[in-house]
């Protein structure tokens, strides 16, 4: 014999026992013990009413926070998404805006970029002077001097040796 049937023959011979002695009882004590175990079972009954009314509102309560920390979520993802497309469409536009100055300044104004280059060259031709005047007492080091000097080669030893 297994557990099972033995628990099951353990209970049929208690249910057996219970139900004699119920028999035996008086029709006074046989009613008293029917009110007690019916006010018993409509206890439990209440009780587990109870319970399963106390676990239906936490459920909703924790619904009703994820629904509304979503809806915040989204909220706060759409605006963050409007800033973004905002943004961009800002930096577009004053991208645009530069390209457009650029291009419209490019063949509008043909003269002033032709006085700005007589300016640049200007500059340029006033710094080669500069360079190439003998009275200055700076250093210049310029392409033609390294072919007319001949290469140093100094070596850990302090030897050194020219080219």
């Amino acid at each position: 014999m297994n557990k099972k049937s033995k628990f099951l023959i353990g209970g049929m011979l208690f249910g057996g026992a219970a139900f004699a002695a119920f028999k035996q009882l008086d029709p006074k004590k046989r009613k008293q013990l029917i009110n007690k175990t019916s006010s018993f079972a409509n206890k439990l009954k209440k009780r587990a009413i109870n319970y399963t009314l106390y676990v239906d509102d936490t459920v909703n309560h924790a619904k009703s926070n994820l629904d509304d920390k979503t809806r915040q979520a989204r909220s706060k993802a759409k605006d963050a998404a409007d800033k973004a497309a905002k943004q961009v469409k800002q930096t577009t536009n004053q991208v645009q805006d530069k390209v457009n100055n650029v291009y419209f300044k490019s063949s509008k104004n043909k003269q002033k970029d032709d006085e700005n280059t007589t300016q640049f060259h200007t500059a340029t031709d006033h710094l080669r002077t500069a360079l190439n005047d003998p009275n200055q007492d700076d250093i210049v080091i310029n392409g033609d001097m390294s072919v007319k000097q001949p290469t140093v080669i100094f070596y850990p030893d302090g030897s050194s040796k020219k080219k």
